[in-house]
């Protein structure tokens, strides 16, 4: 398969209710309006500062106004239009959703899951408002009966992948520093000190070095100036993965999906480092080109790295790209 289906989105009008998180909203949108849809583009989350997610984590209701009165208000600029689909990939209160349904009866509500169930608090109760809900945890689609749909790559990776960079790196990691990724990337070089690592280790804040380094012993040896607390570009992202030759993914702990980094390393065509056992489960999932490695004692075999990437069917690929993955969520 080499081609959307047109009949999928060409034409059809959608209200994106998207959490936003390094521009993969602005893909999306970009992608579909590509395609022939006309889109409407909203954070999911209201915005708030520093102060306001310390309130929150102590009192949830706080948060809950705020959300509330920021999806009237889009409710309210959005009125007039006629929407085919309504689609989210964030756990958005009961009676706000109603509110949503009331409002545009013609609307197909669509949730997509980028975060396993366990890491957001009750979403699974609203599963019966939505028309479809989909999920990138292949656990959680077996344990609440929804539909099991991996993540997707961008063209970016697409386009990378043909180049043909050169590899300058041995493992490369981008992203959020939560729970124990310092921890095992901190054991991977401490093994390995003469391998090549190119790392961005980003951080929402300082606030959140000194809230870690209260917590996390590993934190304890690095100064602020370790991380980085501006997000990467796209194109940035791919750029690095592209001059390295396996790129590490270190899942949550209480997450068993496979992350968007880890399928960007397919689009790429690189091999894969991680944490996440459950890979071994997945169509594309080749032992020369995937390591699994314990979290707690991260071996990793040198040879794996250096020897070849072995490419996988053209089929799969497309499966896996953003033109796939929106045939699957916007799809009959």
């Amino acid at each position: 398969m080499e081609t959307l289906n047109d009949n999928c989105v060409k034409g059809k009008r959608i209200l994106l209710l998207y959490a936003r998180f390094f521009g993969y909203d602005v893909i999306v949108k970009n992608k579909l309006e590509s395609l022939g849809a006309e889109v409407d583009l909203y954070d999911a989350r209201a915005n708030i500062n520093t102060v306001e997610k310390a309130i929150k984590k102590i009192d949830s209701r706080f948060y809950y106004k705020k959300q509330r009165k920021f999806h009237k208000n889009i409710i309210l600029n959005t009125r007039n239009n006629q929407y085919d689909f309504i689609f989210s990939n964030e756990n958005i209160a009961r009676e706000t959703l109603m509110d949503y349904k009331k409002a545009f009866l013609n609307a197909m509500l669509v949730l997509y899951l980028d975060d396993s169930v366990e890491n957001m608090k009750g979403v699974n109760e609203n599963f019966d408002i939505y028309d479809r809900v989909l999920t990138f945890d292949r656990k959680d689609a077996q344990d609440y009966g929804v539909i099991f749909r991996p993540l997707f790559f961008c063209d970016t990776f697409k386009k990378l992948h043909e180049e043909k960079i050169q590899e300058n790196n041995d493992i490369c990691f981008i992203g959020t520093c939560h729970s124990d990724r310092l921890f095992v990337i901190d054991q991977i070089m401490m093994r390995y000190p003469k391998l090549k690592y190119f790392l961005y280790c980003y951080l929402q804040s300082w606030f959140m070095y000194y809230y870690y380094r209260l917590r996390d012993p590993a934190y304890k040896s690095k100064s602020k100036n370790f991380f980085v607390y501006k997000q990467m570009t796209m194109d940035m992202v791919g750029a690095y993965m592209a001059e390295s030759r396996a790129i590490l993914d270190i899942q949550h702990p209480k997450q068993t999906g496979l992350t968007m980094r880890t399928i960007e390393t397919l689009g790429l065509g690189k091999k894969i480092i991680t944490t996440n056992k459950d890979i071994v489960n997945y169509d594309y999932y080749n032992p020369n080109n995937v390591l699994v490695i314990d979290r707690n004692n991260p071996i990793v075999n040198e040879e794996f790295i250096n020897s070849p990437y072995h490419p996988i069917d053209a089929e799969l690929y497309y499966k896996y790209s953003i033109e796939g993955w929106i045939e699957e969520v916007f799809g009959e």
